[in-house]
């Protein structure tokens, strides 16, 4: 007991804000709170009240808030009541959410501390029409087929559906309808697994469409899907080594609506359909995205973090193909990836604010991960009741 009291005097106390949707959150704490070479407060704006994030903050009263994560003025407010007291040091924001609100600038603004997520203007995953664009720019030979349907560029709903019902006849009904704006995997539809005649699909179309924002009817590819990840400190963009395999649907044997995901797996080195040649490929894709984001000037901060660019990539019939990019770390593929790092977390992420980021280290080990969920997920579920995991 002496010496453990001894190394606890020796750690260096540092103050961190997570600013949290999920799992990802969680597992940044549980993964920060192995340092043995700090003592951290965590303060936690939360999504929900969550049982672990509430365990490790040290006034449970004060240092975690429940919020709504669009409400980037509230964020901000919580990070400047908390950072003298707490001695923050940095925040972290890890949703798309709070990032696409300016979060990171007002808390910057508020707090006078620095956040480790991209700037609002550089969140590229606000707009899947943004990024197939950019995308038709970089790398138009792993861009797949896609149409983008504008309620601006039209006045008469007939003029969409004969556009629509063409297209489709085009891709010989192998589509996938979704949404411009993110949700989290949910929206999409894709023909065969949520629809199977043209007149469904159609429906489906006009649910998004109604909305008044843009939808991308994409080309459908029979594919095993990966992400790559990499973290910033706004010079380079490093590679997270490793590729996770995600796994969205709802249901056994991968069937079922999209979901935010139900879990996904990593290798200990590349995933057993993906070949050498293919992840170099990845590599040189996922720099030139960076690099166009980042533009000519030597560093950009407006794009730094533990994953400021993560791209969804697939194995395909017709070669490699790239999916979309988003503008945070990877739910739940991060996941998977935080307990495998050999180097201090709360080291990585001050590397990264002085911009001396070194590429992440991890274990030679795989990884799996699924979610247990109550019965009616991902429909609604209203009633407030206990759950117990050991029936599991």
């Amino acid at each position: 007991l002496l010496e453990i009291s001894r190394i606890n005097l020796a750690m260096e106390k540092v103050g961190v804000l997570v600013v949290n949707y999920g799992t990802e959150g969680t597992a940044f704490i549980d993964t920060g709170r192995r340092s043995t070479k700090y003592d951290i407060d965590w303060v936690v704006y939360d999504r929900q009240a969550n049982p672990f994030n509430l365990s490790v903050v040290r006034d449970s009263h004060n240092d975690h808030m429940v919020g709504n994560l669009k409400d980037a003025d509230a964020i901000a407010e919580f990070a400047r009541q908390h950072k003298d007291k707490h001695n923050l040091r940095f925040a972290v924001v890890l949703h798309e959410n709070p990032i696409l609100a300016g979060a990171r600038e007002k808390i910057e603004q508020a707090a006078g501390i620095p956040v480790l997520c991209p700037t609002s203007d550089y969140a590229i995953e606000g707009s899947k029409v943004r990024q197939r664009y950019m995308f038709q720019e970089i790398c138009p030979e792993v861009n797949p087929q896609f149409m983008v349907f504008d309620p601006q560029e039209y006045r008469a709903m007939h003029h969409v559906k004969d556009r629509f019902y063409r297209w489709l006849d085009e891709l010989e009904c192998q589509v996938a309808i979704k949404p411009d704006k993110p949700g989290q995997g949910k929206g999409v539809g894709v023909w065969g697994d949520h629809f199977q005649i043209p007149d469904d699909a159609w429906e489906h179309f006009l649910s998004l469409y109604e909305t008044g924002d843009m939808v991308i009817v994409e080309e459908k590819e029979d594919c095993e899907e990966f992400s790559t990840q990499n973290s910033s400190d706004g010079i380079l963009s490093f590679r997270i080594p490793r590729l996770v395999r995600d796994y969205k649907r709802a249901y056994d044997n991968d069937k079922g609506p999209n979901t935010g995901s139900m879990g996904a797996y990593s290798d200990t080195g590349l995933l057993p359909f993906v070949t050498e040649n293919e992840y170099k490929q990845t590599m040189d894709y996922d720099q030139k995205i960076f690099n166009r984001l980042k533009g000519p000037a030597s560093r950009n901060i407006n794009l730094w973090g533990l994953s400021p660019i993560y791209d969804a990539y697939a194995i395909t019939n017709k070669g490699l193909k790239i999916f979309e990019i988003n503008s945070r770390p990877a739910n739940p593929e991060f996941i998977n990836l935080l307990p495998l790092m050999e180097d201090d977390l709360v080291d990585v992420c001050l590397d990264m604010i002085e911009g001396k980021s070194k590429p992440l280290r991890l274990r030679p080990l795989a990884t799996v991960g699924i979610y247990l969920v109550p019965e009616p997920y991902p429909n609604r579920d209203d009633l407030q009741r206990k759950i117990d995991l050991n029936d599991a």
